[in-house]
């Protein structure tokens, strides 16, 4: 594994995974490829190279000479379904395997998602990786896994001998991730068909990117689902996030979705056509084999991750509400309004001078600092103006603490 083919390492998972190919021994360069800006950061090993989706990337994999490559571009992009979107998925796939096939790389792996299986009323509780993917037409984005994946056991046919790992991910979620079901948690109101009670699997960033170096560094050869153990419900999910839950019926979703993108109207609560069904019906995927085969432990299950990503999210929105910038409405003109200057010398005795009353000050009624009989003569003045009170007032009861009830009186408010 000298040398690291990586797509779409600009984003948030490929860069948590060039990081852990840059600290590799065996590792002697990265070719990173996206067709945005360069991953941020100091990289030794990384050999940038920006290719938009229908580019070809033969000649790239040849010059480099690639050993292993990783198609991370599928699943690190968003799991967007509009049309856009719909070719450049199939075209990336595509020109990866045809680059892989071109410059003889040994080891392919090409990270997909569980979404191919479909989610459908007959589904079994939970998938395993001998379940057909019946993704229907109608969820864009699950049809595409299906057919990339029928794209790899072309490369088998005519590379019977190269290594072929194809990993089938849950929905990934992480501080530096998003998905279907994230965007939806974001909006102030969360739109769910039925009882919002079907089961939802994650699986975090960090997870994805330990599984996918370990296959490849051992090049096992398969297909391997990846997803955390446990599962939520979107009302759950949606409680945790503080968001309205509103539910609907699933046939009336379905039908808004549909006609929303007919009539190229926003989406309702951000949900694609065709993606009702993955909150209605079952699509639990199991990752047994990475388990036994890989001896693979998670560090997250899906609760955890879940709340990893609310921890992030409310700390980029504590960190976006802290930041102020006062230039533009300045009132100082950009003095510092807290700097008074140097301090007299003589800043005792001005100080003084403000502590000593006038000449012409009236005697003060009473001399909180004097007591005991040389204060008889201010003591009198100041009852007999205690005496007759400003505002005539009903008395009012005290209670004195600790007192019995016979030392309750009367006393006239103040």
């Amino acid at each position: 594994m000298a040398v690291v083919g990586l797509t779409g390492v600009s984003s948030g998972l490929g860069g948590q995974l060039l990081a852990q190919l840059e600290v590799d021994p065996d590792v002697e360069a990265v070719v990173g490829i996206d067709d945005g800006s360069p991953p941020r950061g100091s990289w030794s090993k990384l050999r940038w190279v920006r290719r938009a989706a229908a580019d070809p990337l033969d000649e790239t994999f040849r010059e480099h000479g690639v050993d292993a490559a990783i198609h991370l571009a599928g699943v690190a992009a968003e799991d967007d379904d509009a049309p856009a979107a719909r070719g450049q998925r199939l075209a990336r796939a595509r020109r990866f395997l045809d680059a892989c096939k071109a410059a003889g790389t040994g080891t392919v792996c090409l990270v997909s998602c569980a979404t191919g299986y479909g989610a459908l009323p007959d589904n079994p509780e939970l998938l395993f990786e001998g379940a057909p993917l019946r993704a229907p037409d109608g969820y864009a984005a699950g049809r595409d896994q299906r057919e990339i994946e029928a794209l790899c056991y072309d490369l088998l046919r005519e590379r019977p001998d190269a290594r072929l790992i194809v990993v089938r991910t849950s929905f990934v979620l992480g501080p530096n991730t998003t998905n279907p079901i994230a965007r939806m948690l974001e909006r102030k109101v969360v739109l769910a068909p039925g009882d919002g009670e079907a089961l939802l699997q994650f699986v975090h960033e960090d997870d994805v990117v330990r599984a996918v170096l370990r296959l490849v560094k051992l090049e096992l050869v398969g297909v391997f689902n990846l997803a955390a153990d446990g599962a939520v419900t979107l009302a759950q999910a949606a409680r945790l996030a503080e968001r309205r839950l509103v539910l609907l019926p699933a046939a009336l979703l379905r039908l808004l979705t549909w006609l929303c993108a007919r009539l190229g109207l926003p989406r309702p609560g951000g949900l694609a056509p065709g993606f009702v069904d993955y909150l209605v019906h079952p699509w639990l995927v199991a990752a047994v084999k990475l388990k036994s085969e890989a001896a693979f432990s998670f560090r997250y299950d899906t609760p955890r991750a879940l709340l990893d990503w609310l921890e992030a999210r409310a700390e980029r929105t504590r960190g976006a509400a802290a930041r102020v910038d006062l230039e533009p409405d300045d009132p100082f003109g950009g003095a510092d309004p807290f700097d008074f200057g140097e301090a007299p010398e003589d800043v005792d005795d001005l100080l003084e001078e403000e502590r000593q009353p006038p000449d012409d000050a009236p005697a003060p009624a009473f001399d909180a600092g004097r007591s005991g009989p040389g204060a008889a003569a201010g003591e009198d003045a100041s009852r007999e103006e205690a005496s007759t009170p400003a505002i005539d007032a009903p008395s009012a009861e005290v209670t004195v603490p600790g007192a019995d009830d016979a030392a309750r009186a009367p006393l006239p408010a103040e």
